[in-house]
């Protein structure tokens, strides 16, 4: 049944989601699905842990002892700061702290190494602005993407992935995108996993608070990478961090900067789409097993409210008295993978200049309820390459610089170098791992002639 419903309660999420960042990969809970993630800092409203999401729309699988990618959706990145990695093990995101157990920690250039926020060039259905994407995780000026390496040692079984962000300038903040994973080919053993240490928490309710600049860790671990030097004073009113000391994750190989890609943005607006390739793929160990060495695919949004007017460079929240309507389709057995209707903005849609740049939770003042027409909005920022718009060809907008494939789920080979595993029609080519290669739609070791 089609029917029309008036946006009342998704208008405050909305206004929370148009700036900042947000991580799309691996996928995470209520990327397309209301309550939206959001791409602003943990609230009373979006509290910890988690921002108080927990809506499955895909279960990401991570292979202990290889690499996961990570990307971002965004342009608000307040020239980047410190993050880190965690993962906390069941169904659903814990609120006791904990249970989160850091794999990785990132010093510096996390998600962006920007002398502020980068300029926006393009808005997904839902309004969340974006930036120049990287495709490395060492451009400047642009959103990075980052390899994770899983520990070989990792506890298999159901649970969450976290990025936690604490910005470089900008109000005193903590960041949350979590998604649900899966992990696999590690082992039945938990006493690796309770020697990570614990997430870092600052900037939220009972909590202390950081000092602007880059971040230092007081337990960052000992798996991560360091990209700036810690600011002295960052610490604020938080323990001081201590000079980290990283080695290799067993098994899962070492995540140090890659070159930046050919050509590498280093100007606001040099480039206007997202980059789904990456530019490397840090590759497991040669002696693992074949199964191993199979990457997660590429996460897809499955499910749009309704796409949202382009926003300028300038424009990064609606005004308080912008019109905003959106069609919903509603069945008995909803499959969650299944894709509402998305329409283009009503005449009442077009948002005024807003009064500040970062978003309010305030909603607004008057409310429409419409259904939108099922044409899309083909207007395009002048500094985006017309690519990312939505395409006649019926290309979605995640699935720029991916190919086409007949089945999901499947492993698709390119050539013998280049992979993809197939997700709702797309696939991202990847390397295979040194010393193999994609044959009969597998990943094998190469036979030396």
């Amino acid at each position: 049944m089609r029917t029309s419903i008036s946006l009342v309660a998704a208008l405050a999420l909305f206004r929370q989601t148009c700036a900042h960042v947000v991580m799309i990969e691996p996928h995470p809970y209520n990327l397309d699905t209301p309550p939206l993630a959001q791409v602003g800092p943990l609230t009373a409203q979006f509290p910890w842990p988690c921002q108080g999401m927990s809506g499955i729309e895909e279960v990401t699988t991570v292979t202990a002892g290889t690499t996961q990618l990570v990307r971002f959706w965004g342009s608000a990145v307040h020239g980047g700061g410190s993050c880190q990695f965690s993962i906390a093990y069941g169904d659903t995101p814990p609120s006791e702290p904990t249970a989160w157990h850091t794999v990785y920690s990132m010093i510096g250039g996390c998600p962006a190494e920007a002398v502020g926020n980068i300029p926006t060039t393009e808005t997904d259905p839902h309004g969340r602005e974006n930036g120049p994407q990287c495709g490395n995780d060492s451009g400047t000026e642009c959103t990075r993407q980052f390899n994770i390496p899983i520990p070989k040692q990792m506890k298999n079984g159901n649970a969450v992935f976290a990025w936690t962000w604490f910005n470089k300038i900008g109000n005193r903040e903590m960041y949350m995108v979590c998604a649900p994973i899966k992990v696999v080919g590690g082992t039945d053993d938990q006493s690796f996993v309770d020697k990570l240490p614990p997430i870092f928490r600052a900037n939220i309710a009972g909590q202390c608070t950081t000092g602007n600049g880059v971040l230092g860790f007081p337990d960052p671990g000992d798996y991560g990478v360091v990209h700036d030097a810690v600011t002295p004073g960052s610490n604020g009113g938080c323990e001081v961090g201590v000079e980290p000391v990283f080695q290799d994750p067993a098994g899962g190989g070492a995540s140090q900067p890659a070159s930046p890609s050919t050509p590498s943005p280093s100007t606001p607006g040099s480039v206007g789409t997202p980059s789904a390739v990456p530019s490397s793929v840090n590759s497991p160990a040669a002696s693992m097993p074949v199964s191993t060495l199979i990457t997660s695919p590429v996460a897809s949004p499955t499910t749009t409210l309704g796409q949202q007017p382009p926003a300028s460079d300038h424009a990064k929240c609606p005004a308080a008295d912008t019109f905003y309507t959106a069609a919903h389709t509603k069945t008995s057995n909803a499959d969650p993978s299944s894709k509402m209707t998305s329409g283009a903005p009503s005449s009442k849609m077009s948002p005024a200049a807003p009064s500040s740049e970062e978003c309010s939770a305030e909603p607004p003042s008057k409310v429409t309820s419409a259904p939108l027409s099922s044409k899309p909005s083909t207007a395009v920022p002048s500094n985006q390459v017309s690519s990312a718009a939505p395409s006649s060809s019926g290309r979605p907008y995640w699935a720029v610089g991916m190919d086409p494939c007949p089945t999901s789920g499947a492993l698709i080979c390119f050539t013998p170098k280049k992979f993809g595993i197939c997700n709702s029609g797309w696939a991202l080519p990847q390397d295979v791992p040194a010393g193999t290669v994609c044959v009969n739609e597998g990943i094998a070791h190469e036979q030396v002639q």
